[in-house]
């Protein structure tokens, strides 16, 4: 093993491995004994959710699979924060089927993909600026949570505003994969000719 390819193999980890802590503070984030904690855990998976993009585009390193890494441990992250939520009545299960109609709909886009066997589509799957902005909107309103457990008009408001990023990145998700099919269809017919 040469040593110019090991520091190459440390750089190209270091954007998953940020990504990786979420999926430990998710883990934690249930047995956290205050707010305080909860808030700090909230805080760091927010910001290694911001930098991992930036240190892979800005170490040369960036990936389609640092970018589906990244996507599937905010999912846990995300996860283990609404059932903790939802279980200790901080939020009602119909709130949290709403904030997840972007994930629904990436989820059954990707069922479908996945049934019609077309596995290169998976690499056209991009994060769009809506899914983004939903994410970091839930991450806002659940650092308001945290912080005002009793309620307060911050958190409505937050609320409000991170339903309307999700069902808007639902329907830009929808968008993007309903115009991409022709295109799909197309490649499938030129393949079986």
């Amino acid at each position: 093993m040469s040593w110019n390819v090991l520091p190459r193999f440390l750089i190209a980890l270091t954007p998953n491995l940020l990504s990786a802590l979420r999926i430990a503070m998710g883990v934690m984030f249930p047995f956290s004994p205050d707010k305080g904690a909860r808030a700090s855990l909230i805080l760091v998976a927010g910001l290694s959710d911001m930098i991992d993009g930036f240190v892979a585009r800005r170490l040369g390193v960036a990936s389609p699979t640092g970018g589906h890494v990244d996507a599937v441990t905010d999912k846990v992250f995300v996860m283990s924060v609404l059932i903790t939520l939802v279980v200790q009545g901080a939020m009602h299960p119909w709130q949290v089927v709403l904030l997840l109609s972007r994930d629904a709909v990436v989820i059954a886009v990707v069922a479908y993909i996945a049934l019609m066997g077309r596995w290169n589509a998976f690499r056209r799957i991009s994060a769009r600026h809506f899914g983004k902005l939903t994410t970091a909107a839930m991450f806002a309103m659940f650092l308001a949570i945290v912080i005002w457990p009793d309620g307060n008009p911050v958190v409505s408001t937050i609320f409000a505003i991170t339903s309307l990023f999700s069902v808007a990145a639902a329907i830009d998700y929808l968008v993007q994969f309903l115009r991409a099919l022709p295109q799909h269809r197309c490649a499938g017919h030129q393949v079986g000719s």
